[in-house]
C-alpha cells in the first residue's frame, strides 16, 4: 500500500470516528459542547435528524477507509462494505475501536512464513495434438445406435438414438429409421414413421419442382435430367422403396441419365450411368458405362470400386483379383467387397 493512500485512509477513519463521537456525545449530553462553535450542525435543538446524518456520515467514512474507495467498484466487496457500515452504526465507538484493533493486529502482527501456504505442482505434459472426437459416420457409432434401438429397455433412450441417426449417412440412417418403425413402443414407431415420411416428402418435393422446370424451360444442356436421375437414384439407393417400385425408380433414373448423355456426353455422366445400371442389375450396361467414362478421360483409380463390384457380381474371379490389387481396406467400399478384399490380402504373399 502506498504511503499517501495509507495517510488518506487514516485521515478518513479518524474523521469518521470523530464525527461519530461528537454525534454520540451530543446525544448523551446536549449542553456540554461549547455553543460558540460556528455552523456546527449538531445544534439543532431537539431535532434528531442532524445527529443521525452526522453519525451515518461518520460510519460511511470509516467503512470507506477500511474497504478502500477504489475497490468498491468490485461487486464482491459490496457485501463487505455493507457489513462494516452496519458494524459502525450498531456499535458506536466500540465498533470503531474494534475494527481499528483488528486492522492493526492483522497488519503488524508477526507472520510465520516458514510454511508454504500453497503446495505448488508442476504443469502436466500437454498433448501436441488435439483429441479428435469420433466421426459421426464411424462404424462404432453406427453399431452403438443400432444396439440401443434393438436392445435398450427404455423407450426414451431408443427415441434419442433414433434422433441421433439423423447425423449419419442417409443410407445408414434410413436403415435405423426402419428399425424404429418396427419398434413395440408407439412413440418410437411414430418417430421412425415421421422421419421417413419427412425424407420422402423432401425428395418428392424436389422431384416435382425439377419436373415442372423441365416442362417450362426445357433442358438444352441436360443438367435438369442429371438432377432428376440423381434424385430418383437416391430414392432407390436409400432403399426408401422396395421390390418393383425400387426397380421402377431405377429405370426412371437410368432413362433420365441416358437423355442427359444424349444431350452432352461426359465422363461423370457415364460414370453415374454405370452406377445406376449396377444398382439395377444391368451389369453389361454398367461395364459399358465404365468403359465410356474411361474413354472420356476419367482416371481408372476412380472406377476400381465399381469395376470390382461388377466383376464380383459377374463371378469373374480373374478380373476381381486384378482390381482388388488396387484397393485398400481403408477405402470406402460397399459391404459386398470387404470380405473378398480381406481374403485376397490374406492369401496374397507379401
Amino acid at each position: 500500500m502506498r504511503a499517501f493512500e495509507l495517510l488518506i485512509r487514516i485521515f478518513l477513519y479518524l474523521t469518521g470516528s470523530a464525527l461519530q463521537c461528537l454525534a454520540f456525545w451530543q446525544w448523551l449530553f446536549p449542553a456540554s459542547l461549547p455553543q460558540a462553535v460556528p455552523y456546527w450542525p449538531l445544534y439543532a435543538g431537539n431535532d434528531p435528524e442532524p445527529l443521525v446524518l452526522v453519525y451515518v456520515a461518520g460510519a460511511f467514512l470509516q467503512a470507506i477507509s477500511v474497504c478502500g474507495w477504489g475497490r468498491l467498484r468490485e461487486k464482491a466487496l459490496y457485501g463487505r462494505f455493507l457489513c462494516v457500515v452496519l458494524v459502525m452504526l450498531a456499535l458506536p465507538i466500540v465498533g470503531s475501536a474494534g475494527v481499528a484493533l483488528i486492522i492493526l493486529s492483522t497488519a503488524f502482527m508477526p507472520r510465520d512464513d516458514s510454511a508454504a501456504r500453497y503446495t505448488s505442482y508442476s504443469l502436466p505434459g500437454l498433448m501436441n495434438q488435439e483429441v479428435e472426437p469420433p466421426a459421426l459416420s464411424s462404424q462404432a457409432l453406427r453399431e452403438g445406435l443400432a444396439s440401443v434401438l434393438t436392445s435398450a429397455s427404455d423407450p426414451r433412450r431408443r427415441q434419442k438414438a433414433l434422433l441421433q441417426a439423423q447425423h449419419l449417412p442417409l443410407r445408414r440412417a434410413v436403415a435405423l429409421m426402419r428399425i424404429g418403425v418396427g419398434d413395440d413402443a408407439d412413440e418410437v414407431r411414430l418417430l421412425g414413421y415421421s422421419m421417413l415420411d419427412r425424407l420422402e416428402r423432401r425428395l418428392e418435393t424436389e422431384l416435382g419442382h425439377l419436373r415442372k422446370r423441365l416442362e417450362k424451360e426445357g433442358d438444352p444442356l441436360g443438367n435438369i435430367h442429371v438432377a432428376l436421375a440423381s434424385l430418383c437414384g437416391e430414392y432407390a439407393y436409400l432403399e426408401l422403396t422396395q421390390g418393383k417400385v425400387r426397380e421402377a425408380m431405377l429405370d426412371e433414373a437410368i432413362s433420365y441419365q441416358e437423355k442427359a448423355i444424349a444431350v452432352y456426353p461426359c465422363a461423370e455422366r457415364w460414370k453415374y450411368y454405370a452406377r445406376l445400371s449396377l444398382e439395377r442389375g444391368y451389369l453389361e450396361n454398367a461395364d459399358y458405362g465404365l468403359a465410356k467414362a474411361r474413354e472420356f478421360g476419367l482416371a481408372s483409380a476412380r472406377l476400381h470400386v465399381f469395376e470390382a463390384e461388377i466383376a464380383y457380381k459377374c463371378r469373374d474371379i480373374k478380373r476381381l483379383k486384378k482390381v482388388l490389387a488396387h484397393l485398400t481396406a481403408s477405402q470406402s467400399l460397399p459391404p459386398v467387397l470387404r470380405r473378398p478384399l480381406e481374403y485376397w490380402q490374406c492369401t496374397t504373399p507379401g
